[in-house]
């Protein structure tokens, strides 16, 4: 009896782990498929319709097979962007990267060198003097609209467009109806027996006014000694200049390590992302350099996980996104006023937010969002106590999409 007994026992305690182990296996496999319903609902578009400020029209670029552009909107009532058929130009003229577009959308610039005239469909390539003749091949990296958007401002690099040939660098001013090209400034270059010609980097040019730009530029005697496989001469200091179109030098001052965005008349000072100050245009225009913090640095580095972000300036440049955690921001520029969001979209060390647009109202600013996973989402954030609503999600690397217009 008592091994019938100690067998039983044994019996029992089999069946027990057996059952274990089976409730394990099946908790286990709830959580995937859970996960797995989440990432399939994260992945498919929004079963309720958006509500929109007016129409957002958007641009997919598929690298898939070649180049090829199409364009798309997200309307009121809609619950994705629909493709448009027919957007009023070719978009099989656009071969390159889109860089710059007028105010009334007329013009686009893409890479390399290239202007699209949408009310002609016309190729108007962008005039280098000085630069084409060194490459043809050469590109623009920075293009900038006078507010009338009748000019260009723009510098022209020989560089190929992978950076693998230093070259020379200049800035022009084209004017689209005129075809006028007016040089504003070449960076000087000097031949050295170890590494070639080396020659000082000039900045794209950004309007202030109708009549003034501000741009950097490396200034500074060159050297004697220059050392192989460096890019630039090691005497050189970079300077932030603001000038007339007609050459006048409104201020020229020593400022390291500093880039500079331009948003109706207000300067932002930024590194890649972050923006840390800004400066009032008509000031330095007049000559004069007066920085003003967008945040304290404490704030800007140990509270707010996102923020001040560069791609989320408002078009009048009054506001910007500010992200803790799950709490969203909209930060007054000039008074520092800050007015808590409704959405809770929490983002973390890996998420990015690549680019932004606002609707006309400033009610509403379309964002594409870079998640932790990787995955790009196409997020329309209202400026209120309302929640986000994520239009689509598209985890590919093969497709681009850009924020293009956003129509009444």
């Amino acid at each position: 009896m008592k091994n019938t007994h100690g067998n039983y026992r044994k019996l029992l305690a089999i069946v027990v782990a057996l059952t274990v182990i089976a409730s394990m296996a099946f908790i286990s496999y709830l959580f995937v498929n859970l996960a797995h319903s989440l990432r399939s609902a994260k992945q498919s578009s929004p079963t309720s319709s958006i509500s929109m400020a007016g129409t957002l029209r958007l641009l997919r670029v598929d690298w898939s097979d070649g180049y090829s552009v199409q364009v798309y909107e997200l309307r009121q009532g809609q619950n994705e962007p629909q493709e448009v058929p027919d957007p009023g130009f070719d978009l099989s003229k656009i071969t390159g990267r889109i860089e710059a577009r007028s105010t009334d959308g007329r013009y686009l610039v893409f890479a390399p060198h290239f202007i699209l005239d949408t009310a002609t469909d016309s190729i108007i390539p962008l005039p280098a003097p000085g630069i084409a003749e060194q490459n043809p091949d050469y590109f623009v990296p920075g293009v900038s609209f006078s507010p009338d958007g009748l000019r260009l401002a723009y510098v022209a690099s020989s560089r190929t467009l992978s950076g693998t040939t230093i070259g020379r660098i200049a800035s022009y001013v084209y004017g689209l109806v005129s075809g006028d090209t007016n040089l504003i400034l070449e960076g000087p270059c000097h031949p050295y027996q170890v590494g070639g010609e080396r020659c000082k980097h000039v900045g794209a040019p950004q309007w202030l006014d109708s009549d003034n730009f501000i741009f950097t530029q490396h200034v500074g005697e060159f050297t004697t000694i220059f050392e192989e496989g460096s890019e630039n001469d090691p005497g050189t200091s970079n300077h932030l200049t603001v000038t007339s179109v007609d050459g006048d030098v409104k201020l020229s001052t020593e400022d390291h390590n500093n880039s500079y965005t331009v948003i109706d008349g207000i300067v932002f000072r930024h590194d890649y992302k972050t923006v840390y100050a800004w400066l009032e245009g008509s000031e330095l225009v007049r000559g004069v350099y007066d920085s003003h913090l967008l945040l304290p640095p404490t704030l800007s580095r140990s509270i707010y996980d996102l923020g001040p972000v560069l791609n989320t300036i408002s078009p009048d440049g009054r506001f910007i996104l500010v992200v803790n955690k799950s709490q969203w921001r909209l930060h007054e520029v000039r008074t520092g006023q800050e007015t808590v969001l409704g959405t809770d979209l929490e983002v973390g060390p890996n998420t990015t937010i690549e680019s932004c647009l606002w609707s006309l109202d400033i009610s509403q600013v379309a964002c594409f969002v870079r998640d932790e996973a990787g995955d790009r989402n196409l997020l329309v954030i209202p400026l209120s106590e309302d929640r986000h609503s994520i239009v689509l999600t598209d985890p590919r690397d093969d497709v681009e999409w850009y924020l293009f217009d956003w129509l009444p």
